[in-house]
């Protein structure tokens, strides 16, 4: 029996993911031996502390809202079920953007890697998942599908694909969040009107989903 949900649950109740938690691993693992090589090889041009501090920052939310007392209670209370959706959704892609992990490895990488990263983010794949018209239709659907179709009761019965939901939403989030937030070297560079038109046209997806909740 859980005991009743409150800031104390959050930090004292926690259940372990072992993928999430191999995951953000190998993830922080990755970028701190990124910012090493960096240091190492332009040592008067260190990458910056606060996009490495955002990038962790990123990787502890997806933990805090999977593994936390947040992650614990997802199945049961429906208004913590939400906060966790726009943690992965709204709130860990734009850190993770911020700590600009592609331009991190171009920096740190050599060659053939360097080569084949550059290759990848300049493909026709990586420009069609980019682009600001993907996001916005993908961030839709993903949002209206998860709240306001039976999947919603799907995954409450399914716990594979409850975490699969939570990769889906990070991924999303992310891929949205790119163009408009971040500053990596993908096809699309946007002004900021536009960025900011484009967000003032999916707040609708968001409040029509909230009034139907609701």
């Amino acid at each position: 029996m859980l005991r009743p949900f409150g800031w104390q649950a959050v930090v004292t109740v926690w259940q372990f993911a072992p993928i999430v938690t191999g995951a953000v691993v190998i993830l922080a693992a990755l970028y701190l031996w990124g910012v090493l090589r960096v240091a190492r090889r332009h040592p008067a041009r260190p990458w910056p502390a606060w996009r490495t501090a955002m990038f962790l920052g990123g990787l502890a939310v997806v933990v805090l809202a999977t593994e936390s007392g947040i992650g614990s209670y997802d199945d049961v209370l429906f208004w913590d079920h939400m906060v966790q959706h726009l943690m992965l959704i709204m709130i860990a892609p734009p850190l993770l953007i911020f700590g600009q992990p592609i331009t991190l490895l171009l920096h740190a990488s050599r060659n053939p890697l360097h080569t084949w990263a550059k290759r990848v983010v300049r493909s026709r794949v990586a420009s069609f998942l980019t682009w600001p018209v993907f996001g916005v239709v993908a961030y839709t659907a993903v949002v209206v599908a998860a709240h306001l179709t039976a999947l919603a009761s799907l995954v409450e019965t399914n716990q594979t694909l409850h975490n699969a939901e939570h990769v889906v939403f990070l991924v999303v989030g992310y891929l949205f969040f790119l163009p408009i937030l971040g500053t990596e070297p993908i096809r699309w560079r946007l002004s900021y009107p536009v960025r900011f038109i484009i967000l003032v046209l999916v707040m609708p997806v968001d409040t029509f989903t909230g009034l139907v909740l609701g």
